[in-house]
Protein backbone atom coordinates (compact mmCIF):
# COMPACT_ATOMS: atom_id res chain seq x y z
CA UNK A 1 0.00 0.00 0.00
CA UNK A 2 1.08 3.57 -0.68
CA UNK A 3 -0.75 6.83 -0.24
CA UNK A 4 -0.34 7.27 -3.98
CA UNK A 5 -2.39 4.17 -4.63
CA UNK A 6 -5.29 4.72 -2.32
CA UNK A 7 -5.07 8.02 -0.42
CA UNK A 8 -7.35 7.54 2.57
CA UNK A 9 -9.71 4.81 1.41
CA UNK A 10 -12.97 3.98 3.02
CA UNK A 11 -12.44 1.71 5.98
CA UNK A 12 -8.86 2.86 6.64
CA UNK A 13 -8.57 3.30 10.41
CA UNK A 14 -4.99 4.54 10.65
CA UNK A 15 -3.66 8.09 10.54
CA UNK A 16 -4.36 10.07 7.35
CA UNK A 17 -1.90 9.19 4.61
CA UNK A 18 -1.35 12.77 3.54
CA UNK A 19 0.43 15.35 5.76
CA UNK A 20 -1.64 17.76 7.85
CA UNK A 21 1.07 19.46 9.94
CA UNK A 22 4.63 20.62 9.26
CA UNK A 23 7.38 19.91 11.77
CA UNK A 24 8.20 23.61 11.56
CA UNK A 25 4.64 24.49 12.55
CA UNK A 26 3.07 25.44 15.88
CA UNK A 27 3.17 22.45 18.23
CA UNK A 28 -0.03 23.71 19.87
CA UNK A 29 -1.85 22.55 16.75
CA UNK A 30 -1.02 18.94 17.64
CA UNK A 31 -3.48 17.03 19.80
CA UNK A 32 -2.97 16.38 23.51
CA UNK A 33 -4.90 13.12 23.16
CA UNK A 34 -3.61 9.58 22.49
CA UNK A 35 -3.69 8.20 18.98
CA UNK A 36 -1.79 7.04 15.92
CA UNK A 37 0.44 9.16 13.71
CA UNK A 38 2.37 9.07 10.45
CA UNK A 39 5.56 10.93 9.55
CA UNK A 40 6.43 12.01 6.01
CA UNK A 41 9.52 13.45 4.31
CA UNK A 42 9.06 16.37 1.92
CA UNK A 43 10.84 14.62 -0.97
CA UNK A 44 12.56 11.23 -1.29
CA UNK A 45 15.64 13.13 -2.53
CA UNK A 46 16.04 14.66 0.94
CA UNK A 47 17.28 11.26 2.14
CA UNK A 48 20.43 9.33 1.17
CA UNK A 49 20.40 7.23 -2.01
CA UNK A 50 19.20 3.90 -0.59
CA UNK A 51 16.20 5.35 1.20
CA UNK A 52 15.41 7.73 -1.63
CA UNK A 53 15.16 4.81 -4.03
CA UNK A 54 13.07 2.75 -1.62
CA UNK A 55 10.54 5.58 -1.30
CA UNK A 56 10.45 6.18 -5.03
CA UNK A 57 9.93 2.48 -5.72
CA UNK A 58 7.02 2.47 -3.26
CA UNK A 59 5.67 5.77 -4.61
CA UNK A 60 5.42 7.21 -1.13
CA UNK A 61 6.80 9.92 1.16
CA UNK A 62 5.62 8.08 4.27
CA UNK A 63 8.58 6.96 6.39
CA UNK A 64 7.16 6.05 9.81
CA UNK A 65 4.00 5.07 11.66
CA UNK A 66 3.75 5.30 15.43
CA UNK A 67 1.48 5.26 18.45
CA UNK A 68 1.08 7.84 21.20
CA UNK A 69 -0.28 6.21 24.34
CA UNK A 70 -0.19 9.45 26.34
CA UNK A 71 -0.40 12.46 24.00
CA UNK A 72 0.36 12.91 20.32
CA UNK A 73 2.15 16.16 21.01
CA UNK A 74 4.51 14.61 23.54
CA UNK A 75 5.34 11.52 21.51
CA UNK A 76 5.32 12.77 17.93
CA UNK A 77 6.62 16.30 18.41
CA UNK A 78 8.79 16.34 21.52
CA UNK A 79 10.26 12.85 21.28
CA UNK A 80 10.21 11.87 17.59
CA UNK A 81 10.93 15.26 16.04
CA UNK A 82 12.79 17.10 18.82
CA UNK A 83 14.71 14.23 20.42
CA UNK A 84 13.63 15.28 23.92
CA UNK A 85 12.97 11.71 25.07
CA UNK A 86 13.61 8.11 24.04
CA UNK A 87 12.60 7.74 20.39
CA UNK A 88 13.36 4.93 18.01
CA UNK A 89 12.39 7.15 15.09
CA UNK A 90 14.72 10.00 16.10
CA UNK A 91 17.62 7.60 16.52
CA UNK A 92 16.97 6.01 13.13
CA UNK A 93 16.62 9.37 11.41
CA UNK A 94 19.91 10.55 12.84
CA UNK A 95 21.73 7.40 11.73
CA UNK A 96 20.29 7.58 8.22
CA UNK A 97 21.48 11.19 7.92
CA UNK A 98 24.99 10.24 9.02
CA UNK A 99 25.00 11.16 12.71
CA UNK A 100 26.44 8.70 15.24
CA UNK A 101 26.19 8.35 19.03
CA UNK A 102 29.12 9.31 21.22
CA UNK A 103 31.42 6.26 21.50
CA UNK A 104 30.99 4.50 24.85
CA UNK A 105 28.04 6.72 25.85
CA UNK A 106 26.05 3.68 27.07
CA UNK A 107 28.87 2.36 29.26
CA UNK A 108 27.59 1.53 32.75
CA UNK A 109 23.98 2.38 31.95
CA UNK A 110 21.12 0.02 32.69
CA UNK A 111 19.45 0.76 29.36
CA UNK A 112 21.79 -0.45 26.61
CA UNK A 113 19.52 0.55 23.72
CA UNK A 114 18.47 4.20 23.99
CA UNK A 115 21.66 5.89 22.82
CA UNK A 116 21.66 9.63 22.23
CA UNK A 117 23.46 12.01 19.91
CA UNK A 118 25.64 14.88 21.06
CA UNK A 119 23.94 18.18 21.90
CA UNK A 120 25.25 19.77 18.72
CA UNK A 121 24.18 16.87 16.52
CA UNK A 122 20.75 16.82 18.13
CA UNK A 123 20.26 20.51 17.31
CA UNK A 124 21.29 19.90 13.70
CA UNK A 125 18.95 16.93 13.43
CA UNK A 126 16.03 18.91 14.87
CA UNK A 127 16.71 21.70 12.34
CA UNK A 128 16.71 19.14 9.53
CA UNK A 129 13.43 17.66 10.77
CA UNK A 130 11.76 21.08 10.87
CA UNK A 131 12.81 21.72 7.29
CA UNK A 132 11.92 18.35 5.78
CA UNK A 133 9.31 16.49 7.88
CA UNK A 134 5.55 16.66 8.25
CA UNK A 135 2.95 14.50 9.95
CA UNK A 136 -0.65 13.42 10.27
CA UNK A 137 -2.54 11.78 13.13
CA UNK A 138 -5.80 10.27 14.25
CA UNK A 139 -6.95 10.70 17.83
CA UNK A 140 -7.95 7.45 19.50
CA UNK A 141 -8.34 7.19 23.26
CA UNK A 142 -8.12 3.40 22.94
CA UNK A 143 -4.97 3.36 20.80
CA UNK A 144 -3.14 0.09 21.25
CA UNK A 145 0.00 -1.55 19.89
CA UNK A 146 -1.97 -4.26 18.11
CA UNK A 147 -3.54 -1.73 15.78
CA UNK A 148 -0.22 0.07 15.34
CA UNK A 149 1.35 -3.23 14.28
CA UNK A 150 -1.42 -3.79 11.75
CA UNK A 151 -0.80 -0.38 10.19
CA UNK A 152 2.94 -1.14 9.98
CA UNK A 153 2.31 -4.50 8.33
CA UNK A 154 0.06 -2.90 5.72
CA UNK A 155 2.15 0.20 4.97
CA UNK A 156 5.72 -1.16 5.49
CA UNK A 157 7.25 2.27 6.32
CA UNK A 158 11.00 2.45 5.69
CA UNK A 159 11.85 3.64 9.22
CA UNK A 160 9.76 1.04 11.07
CA UNK A 161 11.77 -2.08 11.91
CA UNK A 162 9.65 -3.81 14.56
CA UNK A 163 6.67 -5.62 13.06
CA UNK A 164 7.58 -4.65 9.50
CA UNK A 165 7.36 -7.57 7.04
CA UNK A 166 9.94 -5.75 4.92
CA UNK A 167 12.40 -4.25 7.44
CA UNK A 168 15.06 -2.15 5.80
CA UNK A 169 18.40 -4.02 5.90
CA UNK A 170 20.48 -0.85 5.70
CA UNK A 171 18.67 0.75 8.63
CA UNK A 172 18.92 -2.47 10.62
CA UNK A 173 22.70 -2.53 10.09
CA UNK A 174 23.02 1.14 10.98
CA UNK A 175 21.19 0.50 14.25
CA UNK A 176 23.40 -2.51 14.99
CA UNK A 177 26.59 -0.56 14.35
CA UNK A 178 25.38 2.39 16.42
CA UNK A 179 24.71 0.16 19.41
CA UNK A 180 28.20 -1.31 19.16
CA UNK A 181 29.68 2.19 19.04
CA UNK A 182 27.60 3.50 21.95
CA UNK A 183 28.46 0.41 24.00
CA UNK A 184 32.15 0.97 23.35
CA UNK A 185 32.50 -1.96 20.98
CA UNK A 186 33.00 -0.10 17.70
CA UNK A 187 35.42 2.75 18.32
CA UNK A 188 38.64 3.57 16.46
CA UNK A 189 40.75 0.44 16.13
CA UNK A 190 42.81 0.31 19.32
CA UNK A 191 45.56 -1.82 17.77
CA UNK A 192 46.56 0.92 15.34
CA UNK A 193 46.67 4.53 16.60
CA UNK A 194 46.56 5.79 13.01
CA UNK A 195 43.48 3.77 12.04
CA UNK A 196 40.23 5.64 11.40
CA UNK A 197 37.98 2.62 10.84
CA UNK A 198 34.57 3.35 12.34
CA UNK A 199 35.10 7.12 12.62
CA UNK A 200 32.30 9.58 11.93
CA UNK A 201 33.14 12.09 9.20
CA UNK A 202 31.81 15.66 9.28
CA UNK A 203 32.43 18.93 7.49
CA UNK A 204 33.62 22.15 9.14
CA UNK A 205 30.05 23.11 10.05
CA UNK A 206 29.51 19.80 11.81
CA UNK A 207 27.27 18.19 9.20
CA UNK A 208 27.79 14.55 8.21
CA UNK A 209 29.83 13.80 5.10
CA UNK A 210 29.17 10.69 3.03
CA UNK A 211 32.40 8.78 3.56
CA UNK A 212 34.01 5.36 4.00
CA UNK A 213 36.86 5.49 6.55
CA UNK A 214 38.96 2.33 6.67
CA UNK A 215 42.43 1.79 8.06
CA UNK A 216 44.46 4.89 7.17
CA UNK A 217 42.31 5.85 4.20
CA UNK A 218 39.11 7.84 3.87
CA UNK A 219 37.05 7.99 0.70
CA UNK A 220 34.50 10.81 0.78
CA UNK A 221 32.34 12.93 -1.48
CA UNK A 222 33.67 16.33 -2.53
CA UNK A 223 31.80 19.01 -0.60
CA UNK A 224 31.47 21.04 -3.76
CA UNK A 225 30.69 18.76 -6.69
CA UNK A 226 30.12 15.37 -5.04
CA UNK A 227 32.91 13.53 -6.86
CA UNK A 228 34.85 10.88 -4.91
CA UNK A 229 37.97 12.03 -3.07
CA UNK A 230 40.55 9.83 -1.35
CA UNK A 231 42.71 11.03 1.55
CA UNK A 232 45.28 9.15 3.62
CA UNK A 233 45.92 9.86 7.31
CA UNK A 234 49.59 9.02 7.28
CA UNK A 235 52.53 11.37 7.59
CA UNK A 236 53.42 13.15 4.35
CA UNK A 237 50.46 11.61 2.50
CA UNK A 238 47.84 13.52 0.54
CA UNK A 239 45.06 14.78 2.78
CA UNK A 240 47.04 14.38 6.00
CA UNK A 241 47.69 18.12 6.53
CA UNK A 242 46.91 21.52 4.93
CA UNK A 243 50.28 21.59 3.17
CA UNK A 244 49.52 18.26 1.47
CA UNK A 245 45.87 18.45 0.39
CA UNK A 246 44.02 15.73 -1.41
CA UNK A 247 42.37 17.21 -4.49
CA UNK A 248 39.00 16.44 -6.01
CA UNK A 249 39.62 14.91 -9.45
CA UNK A 250 36.64 16.79 -10.88
CA UNK A 251 36.65 20.36 -9.52
CA UNK A 252 40.18 20.38 -8.02
CA UNK A 253 39.06 21.56 -4.57
CA UNK A 254 41.67 20.65 -1.95
CA UNK A 255 40.96 18.95 1.36
CA UNK A 256 42.75 17.68 4.44
CA UNK A 257 41.40 15.60 7.33
CA UNK A 258 41.61 16.57 10.98
CA UNK A 259 41.28 13.60 13.36
CA UNK A 260 39.90 13.77 16.88
CA UNK A 261 40.75 10.33 18.25
CA UNK A 262 39.07 10.94 21.61
CA UNK A 263 35.66 11.41 20.00
CA UNK A 264 36.21 9.23 16.89
CA UNK A 265 35.48 12.13 14.56
CA UNK A 266 37.17 13.17 11.33
CA UNK A 267 36.63 16.69 10.03
CA UNK A 268 36.96 17.36 6.31
CA UNK A 269 38.57 20.77 5.91
CA UNK A 270 38.84 22.70 2.63
CA UNK A 271 42.21 24.29 1.90
CA UNK A 272 41.75 25.70 -1.57
CA UNK A 273 38.88 26.75 -3.82
CA UNK A 274 38.17 24.83 -7.02
CA UNK A 275 40.48 25.76 -9.82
Amino acid sequence: MTEGSFGNPGGWEGPPLTPMWSAAGDENEVSLEPGYYAIFVDEPSSLPDHFRERLRASKTKLIYVGIAERTLRERMVHEDMRGEGPSSFFRSLGLVLGFRPTPGSLWGKRNQVNFRFSTGDTKRLVSWAKEHLSASWRVDAQADEGEESRFIRELKPAFNLKGNPEPDPVLRELRREALRLARGQGDFEKTNPNSVTGARVIDEAGYPVLADPFGNNVAFRCLGCGAPVLATLRENQRGSEPARPSKCPACRAGYWLEANVDSSILTVRRVSPPG
